[in-house]
C-alpha cells in the first residue's frame, strides 16, 4: 500500500496526503526526471511542496483543498498536467493531453 506523507494546509483546515506514487510520477512528469534524485521522500515531499507553491496561486491552492473533500476529483494543474485526488490523498499527476505524453516519450 502507499506509504503516506502530509501536506500542510496553508488555511490552517483539512491536510492533504501526498503519496509516495505521487512523489515519483512529480518528478517524473513535472520535473522530467526519469528517476529520483534519493530515497528520502520527506525531503522530495518538501520540493514538491515548494515548487507546488511556486505554480499555483492561491485561489487554486484554496479550489485544490475544497475538492480535495470529495471522493474522487481531478483538479487542472498549471497548463499541462491534471492532479488526481482521492479522499484527501494527491494520488498522481497525468498529462491533460495523451499526445503530449507520447511526444515526450518518443523525443526520449
Amino acid at each position: 500500500m502507499f506509504q503516506q506523507k502530509r501536506v500542510q494546509d496553508p488555511y490552517g483546515g483539512t491536510k492533504m496526503v501526498m503519496t509516495n506514487h505521487f512523489i515519483e510520477r512529480y518528478y517524473l512528469r513535472v520535473f522530467d526526471q526519469k528517476e529520483l534524485p534519493h530515497n528520502n521522500y520527506d525531503f522530495l515531499k518538501r520540493v514538491i511542496e515548494k515548487d507546488m507553491g511556486d505554480r499555483i496561486t492561491d485561489r487554486q491552492k484554496g479550489n485544490m483543498l475544497f475538492l480535495s473533500s470529495l471522493p474522487v476529483s481531478i483538479v487542472p494543474f498549471g497548463n499541462r498536467h491534471l492532479l488526481v485526488i482521492k479522499n484527501s490523498k494527491l494520488v498522481t499527476i497525468t498529462y491533460v493531453d495523451k499526445k503530449e505524453y507520447l511526444k515526450k516519450e518518443q523525443n526520449n
